[in-house]
């Protein structure tokens, strides 16, 4: 059984399901396997359905392929060398073709782009100064306890009032400011002076 372990992309169809993970030269299948590998090193741990590399006439290249067992699910695997290869030459790239896996990998990488966005979102206003920005510049702003508008009113901002802003978080700016600290909807502050 192998185990995926790094992958360079996902490569999907028009209808963005997963066709197959695509592991490029130096990346690793296993702790045994890799791209680079020949195809009489690469048989010492893959039963593949050929003796040596076939070339494979519509992409110019020689290929050896197989069905193994990866994170436990069921896979094709194609293994990709240069045209004219034979069993001593090193393969350039390997394709598993596994949609369980790539659809979990999928779920996985959008994961963590969402917390690397949520991180993002809370550290690019850190020390940003804003204003308290109103259509009626007599209303005032609730600065509040907590990112929501059932939460304890801390204090009333004036129109044109300076904050600092410490986060976002969702529509709400978590802030500090002469009268205390706390959160306002995002939708009011500016990052110009208002008149």
């Amino acid at each position: 059984m192998f185990e995926y372990i790094e992958y360079d992309y996902l490569a999907v169809d028009d209808n963005t399901s997963v066709n197959c993970v695509f592991v490029s030269d130096g990346e690793y299948l296993s702790d045994k396997v890799h791209v680079g590998m020949t195809f009489d090193e690469l048989s010492k741990y893959i039963n593949f359905d050929s003796t040596s590399p076939r070339y494979e006439i519509m992409h110019s290249v020689a290929i050896a392929s197989s069905t193994i067992d990866v994170n436990g699910y069921s896979c094709d695997l194609v293994v990709e060398f240069p045209m004219n290869a034979d069993n001593s030459t090193p393969s350039t790239s390997i394709y598993i073709w596994c949609k369980e896996i790539g659809e979990q990998e999928l779920e996985n990488q959008r994961q963590r782009m969402s917390l690397n966005q949520k991180l993002q979102e809370s550290y690019e206003y850190n020390g940003i100064t804003g204003y308290v920005t109103l259509n009626d510049t007599t209303d005032v702003l609730n600065l509040r306890d907590s990112d929501n508008t059932s939460s304890v009113i801390n204090a009333k901002l004036k129109h044109g009032t300076a904050v600092t802003i410490e986060r976002k978080v969702g529509d709400w700016y978590q802030v500090t400011c002469d009268l205390g600290s706390g959160y306002v909807f995002a939708e009011y502050i500016s990052f110009e002076v208002p008149t």
